[in-house]
């Protein structure tokens, strides 16, 4: 299914297609992927040219798109301090007050949790769009929610691999959990909201978010400019996932988790296997 066009400017050779093609087949199947099914991208400018040919053929729509942090040993290789995946349309799940969300995982594959906050776009972001200030960057913003991104991928080992790897694989994304509205969010934000992820009844991370200026507001800058250079348009309704705030906690299928930030209902998860689509 076409998701929407982009223009990254990589013709991918035979190789770097079957790349793309035997990724997405162990997501179709939910089978684990052993190895990575080639040779790892070079760049980023290759693993994002994956990237999009794997968007195009996933039988899905776009909804929202993850920014993550590159390690920062690895920065100054990548020239990127943050990279992106898409999140897919059946793949967000809604949280509802002390209501256990069932989420799937990649049998045999990678699977984490983390507590992030997810910005959802007022209006299209084309790649002519121009947002020169902080002020009209909050104003391409309709709404803040609490909420987790799933991370997961077929490659038990693909955060071992490196981030070309992981951009080449959705950013190693599996979905997007997505809480309650922040009312009144911008200036909630600029107040601290203390975040508490649990694993199986043992808190796996505690953290602070400081600002939406610290983190959610500088995710959405760069994945504006990434999608600028990828031809990318984000919709309105967009939901971005902008960092993890806690860390990235490794979970398996029979693992229940528990997010809780500050003034709000905590989230509950529990964690099955992925079913093929």
């Amino acid at each position: 299914m076409n998701n929407g066009s982009t223009n990254d400017s990589v013709r991918l050779t035979e190789s770097q297609v079957s790349i793309s093609k035997k990724l997405l087949a162990g997501r179709l199947a939910a089978n684990p992927v052993t190895q990575f099914p080639g040779t790892v991208p070079s760049s980023l400018q290759e693993a994002y040219g994956i990237q999009s040919a794997s968007i195009e053929s996933w039988p899905d729509k776009v909804a929202g798109w993850k920014v993550a942090g590159v390690p920062a040993d690895l920065r100054k290789l990548c020239g990127a301090e943050k990279i992106a995946g898409p999140i897919f349309r059946t793949s967000v799940i809604t949280a509802r007050p002390r209501t256990i969300s069932i989420c799937p995982v990649y049998r045999g594959g990678f699977a984490a949790v983390e507590a992030e906050i997810i910005l959802e776009l007022e209006t299209a972001i084309t790649p002519a769009t121009e947002l020169p200030d902080d002020l009209s960057l909050f104003g391409a913003v309709k709404s803040a929610y609490i909420g987790a991104e799933l991370a997961g991928s077929p490659m038990a080992m693909i955060n071992d691999l490196g981030p070309y790897a992981v951009v080449s694989d959705f950013g190693n994304n599996f979905g997007l959990v997505v809480g309650e509205p922040i009312l009144n969010w911008a200036s909630r934000l600029q107040k601290p909201i203390a975040v508490t992820t649990t694993i199986d009844n043992v808190v796996a991370g505690q953290a602070v978010v400081e600002s939406v200026l610290a983190n959610p507001m500088t995710a959405l800058r760069f994945l504006i400019g990434l999608c600028r250079q990828r031809g990318i348009t984000l919709a309105a309704g967009t939901f971005v996932s902008t960092g993890a705030i806690t860390g990235v906690h490794r979970i398996d299928t029979g693992n229940s988790c528990r997010v809780e930030y500050s003034g709000f209902e905590p989230m509950e998860f529990q964690f099955v296997h992925a079913q093929p689509k």
